[in-house]
């Protein structure tokens, strides 16, 4: 019996051993994918925008961002861009038609906001 518990000890500690390389690299690659979603959202953008966060970079903040929307004077890409320059986007998301298209979106959706107010 005594032969059966240092086996199984041995067995467990040499299966620790090899698994730790492979826990460790699944934890590396934890880290990378969460350094890769710290992309802003792009709910988030529009309201950094909105909140007047990107006004140094001649995009207007509160009501003023809607009628600049509106009126064409501020698109999605122009914010996309903005947080490009911040290092909050990678460069690929101009060529991103879903998240324009979700910038977009909440753009035209200031309207709603600024009336509700």
């Amino acid at each position: 019996m005594k032969g059966f518990h240092v086996l199984t000890s041995s067995l467990l500690t040499a299966s620790l051993v090899i698994a730790s390389p492979v826990a460790l690299a699944g934890e590396v690659a934890a880290v990378s994918s969460s350094e890769n979603n710290r992309e802003i959202q792009p709910f988030n953008l529009v309201h950094r925008a909105y909140s007047g966060h990107f006004t140094d970079q001649d995009i207007p903040g509160f009501h003023g961002l809607a009628i600049a929307y509106e009126s064409g004077q501020i698109e999605a890409e122009d914010l996309v861009q903005t947080a490009i320059n911040q290092g909050r986007l990678s460069q690929d998301k101009l060529n991103d038609e879903g998240y324009l298209n979700a910038v977009r979106y909440q753009l035209r959706h200031l309207e709603e906001r600024d009336s509700n107010e």
